[in-house]
């Protein structure tokens, strides 16, 4: 059984990761796309940073690892690098929407879906069970943690060196495996966000809110 020690380093690898996407993102989206300045309050502004975030650190681990280079300190100088950048512009590092205390019917619903996103998120950061994930994804995470980007002889999977495993290398190469797929979490979340502000735009608030927690 965990200890307190143990469990806070498993959230801490779970979690860290989602954070520091999360922060280079907002400032990519800051930066790349101004004219979305209205929305970086908003899901959609979360959802789009998140998304933003993941797809350039995906790509940035994809070279410092066919390069075998560490990812703990760039990623740790790439979040405050961010960080500063935001905070130097006066913007908010994060952006997360603001909530209020629930009166309507569809904040009682919001409600309902932030909790359910925080279970999500706690959830995955328990044992890996799907077979897809110890199969495929984690020993694909642990072999380019342990040596360069490069072929792996019988593995089909190597061959999509862009794709979503490259998120899961902090977390693999901080022993903390199991915590990866918080990363998956925050798309669900992500997902969730988006499919929330294009039903408000097509249905109004309540059907909205009824949408993004199913």
């Amino acid at each position: 059984m965990r200890g307190a020690v143990e469990i806070a380093a498993l959230a801490a690898a779970g979690l860290v990761p989602v954070v520091a996407y999360l922060a280079i993102g907002r400032a990519l989206l800051d930066a790349c796309f101004p004219s979305l300045a209205k929305e970086h309050d908003s899901g959609f502004g979360l959802a789009c940073a998140y998304a933003l975030g993941t797809g350039a650190a995906s790509l940035a681990l994809l070279g410092l690892r066919a390069l075998d280079v560490g990812v703990s300190l760039p990623l740790a100088l790439a979040t405050g690098a961010a960080a500063s950048w935001q905070l130097w512009r006066g913007r908010p590092v994060f952006g997360f929407p603001r909530l209020r205390r629930p009166v309507r019917a569809h904040e009682r619903v919001d409600a309902v879906s932030v909790a359910l996103g925080a279970l999500l998120v706690l959830a995955a950061l328990g044992p890996e069970t799907w077979w897809d994930g110890f199969e495929f994804h984690l020993p694909l995470a642990s072999a380019w943690t342990e040596g360069p980007i490069r072929a792996l002889p019988g593995v089909i999977h190597a061959e999509f060196r862009a794709g979503v495993d490259l998120l899961y290398l902090p977390a693999v190469a901080w022993g903390e495996g199991d915590a990866a797929a918080a990363v998956t979490a925050g798309f669900a979340v992500a997902i969730a966000l988006l499919i929330r502000s294009e039903a408000t735009r097509r249905a109004g608030e309540t059907a909205a809110a009824l949408a993004a927690a199913f």
